[in-house]
């Protein structure tokens, strides 16, 4: 048992746990995974984004970074140019220094990536995404044509406003949804169409307002319902709908406390704990993961094998610790911002490059110390003896700390998962910003003048800037966006990009882990569920597990034999 150096909470280490840390030589976390986690999202922007000029074009860009942020920044062509050398900014060690401040000498000096994005097209608000077409807004998102304000979405066209989807289309306001169409408030489904306010629902077409069907059609409220009573009340609930969403938002929410709700969404998982999980072994406490073997603490994860305390890294990964966004990296620990690299540790803005030890910046690279270039055997030695002085100054084995982010606090994920006050940032040494990104009190239309009816709504309306009903933050109703409202016949959002994104993360369960029992008491005999036999009886399911569902949820938690009885 552990205790936690920020936040005084105890944690445990296994054997297993040991046993990977000795394969990097690091002492024992001090930090609980939660601290790990917060640590790591300080280094990531996934939504603030400024104009600004580029250091080397001077041409007008979208960057990650605030004109008073004190880095040098080069738009995506030249940085990815030849124009510079990250070799030319070489440091030699100063043994006689702590490390993490060579290394934040170094940052300051070293040209920053404006938008870390690749391979868009018309997609130019779409940061730690790649190959998207014709996209607006979103982030961590891939493969992707014609979608808009979305988080960690792949692989779709046509949707808007949505969260952890895949292989979707015209889908809106959906929420860990697979390969779905026409769909929308929709979460944790597979396979429906023309369907809005479902939860964990698999292959069901025409459906609303219900949980846990498996194969529905034409079903209201999980009622069977013929075609002309399924339709007469489908266009009531869109008039309500229209008329407050937010209403019938608070009835579905209602709906799901009253059904069985599985402990976990883990599918096709062995020996693994977490949430959101599909086909993954050994992996433990992992969150929104995929293929993970053999991991542990790992977020937003693809393909990864051997690698704790990883955010948001995917694709033919293998022994990783400690690092927050990269893909295809092998032996590589203390990172932020990699690609196709391998053996190094402690760098940042690193791609095709190996054997680089507290690098920023470099391209194709091999055999380097804080951007200097060595031989094979000088690299070595250098790297044992820097080792060796951060051993003596305690700074080995630890994540950079948050001093050194190039972001605010509240400008990072960070404060998504972890919301803090700027005096409690402060106190971890997190810088704050202070200037929103947004803008305020330039609203040319108020939402009094515009109908709640989309059909009524001008095409001019897309000129007008409006206020969020929410925060006051200034935003616009894009036409793209209009011409999808009125299409599919949904009220126009009257809260900004922003707080639309903060309430679909609520919806989520966290990225926590609780112990708890299953919640059956027998079979139930009602509306929604079926009169299967349970292994328990009629007395209390005895079983226990891992979930991320809190205690003090209003939710009828079941474990996945006892919902599997009564729901598949």
């Amino acid at each position: 048992m552990i205790t936690c150096r920020q936040c005084q909470s105890q944690f445990f280490i296994t054997d297993t746990d040991r046993a990977f840390y000795s394969r990097f030589d690091v002492p024992l976390p001090a930090l609980c995974p939660d601290c790990r986690q917060q640590r790591r999202l300080l280094w990531r922007n996934e939504r603030k984004m400024y104009q600004r000029k580029c250091d080397m074009c001077k041409k007008d860009m979208i960057a990650l970074y605030s004109a008073d942020k004190p880095y040098v920044v080069y738009c995506s062509d030249c940085w990815w140019s030849d124009r510079w050398d990250p070799l030319s900014y070489g440091m030699a060690p100063d043994y006689s220094r702590s490390f993490f401040d060579q290394f934040q000498e170094l940052q300051l000096q070293v040209p920053r990536l404006a938008m870390h994005g690749l391979n868009n097209t018309n997609s130019d608000y779409c940061p730690q995404s790649t190959q998207n077409k014709n996209c607006y807004l979103m982030s961590g998102s891939d493969y992707n044509e014609d979608c808009f304000y979305a988080t960690n979405i792949q692989r779709n066209k046509n949707c808007f406003d949505a969260m952890f989807i895949f292989d979707c289309e015209l889908c809106y306001e959906c929420i860990d949804v697979n390969k779905s169409y026409g769909c929308s408030y929709m979460q944790n489904c597979e396979g429906c169409t023309d369907s809005l306010f479902l939860f964990d629902c698999k292959s069901s077409t025409n459906c609303a307002l219900s949980v846990n069907l498996r194969g529905g059609s034409y079903v209201y409220k999980n009622k069977q319902e013929t075609k002309e009573s399924y339709e007469k009340k489908l266009n009531e609930l869109r008039d309500r709908l229209r008329a407050d969403p937010d209403a019938v938002r608070r009835e579905f929410e209602t709906l799901k406390a009253q059904n069985p709700a599985r402990f976990a969404f883990v599918v096709g998982c062995e020996q693994s704990t977490g949430e959101y999980l599909n086909h993954c072994r050994q992996a433990s406490h992992c969150f929104d993961g995929e293929q993970l073997d053999s991991c542990a603490h790992m977020y937003c994860a693809m393909d990864v094998k051997d690698s704790y305390d990883v955010t948001c890294i995917g694709f033919r990964s293998e022994l990783l610790y400690e690092g927050m966004a990269g893909v295809e990296l092998n032996t590589v620990a203390f990172f932020n911002m990699m690609g196709y690299s391998s053996w190094c540790d402690y760098c940042a803005l690193v791609f095709n490059s190996t054997h680089c030890f507290g690098c920023v910046g470099m391209k194709k690279n091999k055999q380097c110390i804080l951007n200097k270039q060595y031989s094979a055997e000088e690299y070595d030695h250098e790297r044992k003896k820097i080792i060796a002085h951060m051993k003596s100054t305690g700074e080995w084995g630890e994540f950079f700390p948050m001093r050194l982010s190039p972001f605010a606090y509240n400008e990072t994920p960070a404060q998504e998962y972890f919301p803090i006050t700027k005096e409690q940032a402060e106190l971890l040494g997190a810088r704050w910003q202070e200037t929103s990104a947004g803008v305020f009190g330039k609203e040319t239309l108020s939402w009094e003048n515009v109908s709640s009816d989309p059909g009524q709504a001008p095409d001019t309306l897309s000129n007008e800037i409006v206020a969020c009903i929410s925060c006051g933050k200034n935003y616009k109703i894009i036409k793209q966006a209009l011409k999808f409202y009125k299409k599919q016949g949904l009220s126009i959002p009257r809260k900004c990009p922003d707080c639309r994104h903060l309430e679909r993360l609520i919806l989520r369960n966290p990225r926590k882990l609780w112990t708890r029992q299953c919640m059956c008491e027998g079979v139930r005999v009602n509306e929604y569920i079926h009169a299967v036999p349970h292994a328990h009886g009629e007395t209390p399911c005895t079983n226990h597990f891992a979930t991320a569902y809190a205690p003090d949820r209003n939710v009828i938690m079941y474990c996945q034999e006892c919902y599997t009885k009564e729901v598949i």
